[in-house]
């Protein structure tokens, strides 16, 4: 992405460290507690009590949404473009030494 002005950088700076820092962790815990709930309720339907409920109606769906979760924040990170973690950086130093945009 090439940021052009300070919104492009606020966006651009928010979702990558939005990605990092929620979405694969969130992969993560999503997959540890699909495998608690299949561990105690099978991949059949949740109890309405019980928390994992709240994510997905299965221990399959909550699965599912990790794995997904999981590849969309590595696609991103890694692969998209050459990889936006690896840019991130070049793209911040040439954002503040580009000295050729007006304020």
């Amino acid at each position: 992405m090439e940021i052009n002005n300070w919104f492009d950088l606020v966006i651009y700076a928010l979702f990558t460290l939005g990605i990092i820092f929620f979405a694969l962790p969130g992969g993560i815990y999503y997959i540890r507690v699909s495998y608690l709930a299949y561990r105690l309720y099978g991949f059949g339907k949740l109890p309405k009590g019980s928390p994992a409920a709240d994510i997905a109606g299965s221990a399959l769906g909550i699965f599912l949404l990790g794995v997904f979760s999981i590849l969309v924040s590595l696609w991103y990170l890694f692969l998209d473009k050459g990889g936006n973690l690896f840019y991130f950086f070049k793209e911040l130093n040439e954002f503040f030494l580009d000295a050729q945009r007006p304020l």
